[in-house]
């Protein structure tokens, strides 16, 4: 989502949404809720609303149908502790209403 050369993770908003991800659980400091914006592709990087960096999503699913809505590749392969959340998905998303859970990971935007 963050643009080559950018020195933080701002979005660009251009038809960004803002969700809350709540009833939060990770390691020692995780918030139980935060607001991330997310920029509509299919990018697996939200923008943390009231911070510099994002929470990139390992995998997310839809709790309302029972299933996988997808998983990223290679963050199996991350040392970090994840953080998972839940989220109902906004009106502008193919599956509006449903609550979805995620699980990922903060990343800081250094620069």
């Amino acid at each position: 989502m963050a643009t080559a050369g950018a020195a933080y993770a701002d979005p660009d908003n251009d038809g960004s949404v803002t969700i809350t991800l709540f009833d939060c659980s990770g390691p020692a400091g995780t918030p139980s809720s935060f607001d991330v914006a997310k920029i509509p592709t299919q990018g697996a990087a939200l923008h943390l609303v009231n911070g510099t960096g994002n929470f990139v999503v390992k995998s997310a699913f839809d709790v309302t149908t029972g299933s996988l809505r997808f998983a990223t590749p290679g963050m199996e392969r991350n040392d970090h502790e994840l953080i998972t959340c839940s989220f109902i998905a906004p009106a502008a998303s193919p599956v509006a209403g449903h609550t979805i859970r995620v699980s990922g990971q903060m990343t800081p935007v250094s620069g």
